[in-house]
């Protein structure tokens, strides 16, 4: 039993001592300009997608899709968003060499809930620039 007990801490330790080990030798990877691993892209929308809809969880959306409050939204969106986002039938330089690349949104859209939505554009995502 004292052996299993034993081998279960060592266990839990001993990831987070290599990753330190890594992290600290300098052999962690900086770089903005790479392409994120993909532990690191499935950890963060791990993280990421949970903490959003917690935040979003009982918003509605308070205004009306009319075609004015649409084109208000657009010039929203051009002014604030399209630099990183892109414009549509366009992609953004700018926002594809951030780390991690902007969603280029203008031609593809998003396919988060409006309440979701708003709480990544009111309140950014950390890490991204945004």
């Amino acid at each position: 039993m004292r052996r299993t007990l034993i081998g279960f801490i060592l266990g839990l330790l001993i990831v987070p001592v290599i990753g330190a080990v890594v992290a600290f030798s300098g052999h962690f990877p900086f770089e903005a300009t790479g392409t994120p691993p993909r532990w690191e892209s499935r950890l963060a929308g791990m993280a990421l997608d949970p903490a959003v809809e917690r935040k979003a969880k009982g918003l509605v959306n308070p205004i009306a899709a009319t075609e004015a409050e649409l084109v208000k939204g657009m010039k929203v969106y051009r002014d604030g968003c399209a630099g990183c986002h892109a414009e549509p039938g366009q992609t953004s330089p700018w926002g594809m060499n951030n780390y991690p690349p902007a969603p280029q949104l203008a031609d593809h859209g998003e396919d988060a809930p409006v309440p979701m939505t708003f709480v990544v554009v009111k309140h950014g995502i950390r890490y991204t620039g945004m």
